[in-house]
C-alpha cells in the first residue's frame, strides 16, 4: 500500500482510539462530583473499550507491516474494509459510552441487580446498596425521587417473601433519611414518607409490628420528620404528625408526633407543635391516664411562655384529667424519660410539676376529682 495512505489511515485510527478512550474520563470529570465520579468509575465496564483498543491496534500494526510493500489487491481492499469497520465500531462504542456513562443508567443497573438477587435468594448485596445510597445522597431532583421509589420497591420485595420475619430491612430503611437529608426537597420528603408508611402498613398486616424492623421504620420516620421541621417544610411536618394510624397500637407510634412537637416548639413553629399536641391528646382520650409523651409536650409548651402554656392548659382541660392524675403521670414520666436518657424531657416535666401544676391545682377540683369544664 502507498506509504502516505497507510500512514494517514493509521493516524486516523490512533487518533480516534485516543479520543474514544478519553471520552469517559472527560464526561465523568465534567458532569459529576467526587462521590458520583468514584461510583461511575467503579461501575464502568471496560470490555467494550478493551475490544476496541485491541482491534484498532491490530489493524494499525497490520497497516505498518504492509507500508510500502506490494500486496495483492484483495489484501489491500481487506485492510481498507477492516479500517472502515473499526470506524463503525468506534461509533458503536461512542453510543455505548453515551448510554452507560449516565448516573441514571448506573442506578438502573444497580437496582435491577438488587431486585434479581432479592428474588433469587432473598438477600441484599451490601456493595450494591452502598452504591445506591451514595447515588441517592448526591443526586437531586427527579433522579433522587427515582432512587427513593426504588428503595421502596426493594423493601416491598423483601416484605413479600414468605420467609420475611420483620428483621431484614435495617440497611434499606436507614438509608431513607441519608438520601433525603442531603439536598432533599418537598418532593423527596413525600416520596420517603410513602415508602415509610407503606412499609409500616405491610409490617402491621403481617402482624410483625413488634419486630426490629418496626423500630427502624419509626426511627426513620422521626429522623425524616425532624429534618422537615428543621428545614421549615411545614406541610411535610404536618403530614408526618398523622402519618401513622392509631387503630393498631398507639403506643408504638406515639413517639413520632411527640418528637415533632418538641422540635417544632424549639423552632418556634407553633402550628406544627399544636398539631402534634392535638394528636397526642387524641391518643390520650382513649386512656385512663395521660401518656408520658403528652405530659412532656405540655411541659415544653409550659416552658415556652404564657400563650403556649395556655394552649397546653386548654388541651388538658378538655381531656378532664385531675391534678392528681397529672402529678402521678408526671412522676412516672420523669423516671421513664430519665431511663431513656432523655434528660431534657425529664427536666421540662420536673419544671412543670414544680411550677405550673400549682396553679392547675387552684383551678380544678381536689385530687381525684375531674377538671372543670
Amino acid at each position: 500500500m502507498p506509504f502516505d495512505e497507510t500512514l494517514g489511515l493509521a493516524q486516523i485510527l490512533l487518533a480516534l482510539l485516543l479520543f474514544t478512550v478519553g471520552i469517559p474520563a472527560l464526561i465523568i470529570e465534567i458532569r459529576v462530583d467526587e462521590s458520583l465520579r468514584r461510583l461511575l468509575h467503579k461501575r464502568m465496564h471496560p470490555v467494550p473499550l478493551l475490544v476496541l483498543g485491541s482491534v484498532t491496534l491490530s489493524i494499525v500494526l497490520a497497516l505498518f507491516l504492509v507500508t510500502g510493500q506490494a500486496v495483492s489487491l484483495s489484501t489491500e481492499r481487506l485492510l481498507r474494509l477492516l479500517s472502515a469497520g473499526v470506524i463503525v465500531l468506534f461509533a458503536a462504542v461512542w453510543y455505548y459510552i453515551y448510554n452507560n456513562l449516565r448516573i441514571s443508567a448506573v442506578v438502573r443497573e444497580v437496582v435491577d441487580h438488587m431486585k434479581a438477587r432479592l428474588n433469587h435468594d432473598g438477600t441484599i448485596s451490601s456493595p450494591d446498596l452502598s452504591d445506591l445510597l451514595t447515588a441517592g445522597e448526591n443526586l437531586e431532583g427527579h433522579e433522587k425521587t427515582e432512587i427513593l421509589v426504588a428503595v421502596g420497591e426493594l423493601i416491598q420485595l423483601a416484605q413479600h417473601r414468605h420467609e420475611y420475619s420483620g428483621t431484614r430491612l435495617e440497611a434499606l430503611i436507614r438509608g431513607l433519611p441519608r438520601i433525603v437529608e442531603r439536598n432533599g426537597s418537598i418532593e423527596h420528603h413525600n416520596a420517603a414518607m410513602r415508602v415509610v408508611t407503606q412499609s409500616w402498613t405491610e409490617l402491621v398486616t403481617k402482624k410483625l409490628k413488634n419486630e426490629k424492623d418496626a423500630d427502624f421504620i419509626l426511627n426513620a420516620a422521626s429522623a425524616l420528620s425532624l429534618d422537615a421541621v428543621a428545614r421549615r417544610l411545614e406541610s411535610v411536618a404536618l403530614r408526618w404528625v398523622s402519618a401513622f394510624s392509631l387503630d393498631v397500637d398507639a403506643d408504638l407510634v406515639i413517639d413520632v408526633p411527640y418528637r415533632i412537637g418538641a422540635a417544632a416548639i424549639e423552632q418556634r413553629q407553633y402550628r406544627i407543635a399544636i398539631a402534634a399536641l392535638s394528636r397526642l391528646a387524641l391518643i390520650a382520650s382513649r386512656r385512663q391516664r395521660p401518656p408520658k409523651e403528652l405530659v412532656a409536650l405540655c411541659a415544653r409548651f409550659d416552658a415556652d411562655g404564657r400563650s403556649a402554656r395556655q394552649i397546653a392548659r386548654r388541651f388538658l382541660d378538655k381531656l378532664g384529667y385531675s391534678s392528681q392524675d397529672l402529678r402521678e403521670a408526671a412522676a412516672s414520666a420523669v423516671i421513664e424519660f430519665e431511663n431513656m436518657g432523655d434528660c431534657s424531657s425529664a427536666d421540662a416535666i420536673q419544671h412543670l410539676v414544680e411550677s405550673s401544676l400549682e396553679t392547675y391545682d387552684s383551678t380544678h377540683h381536689s385530687p381525684g376529682g375531674m377538671a372543670s369544664s
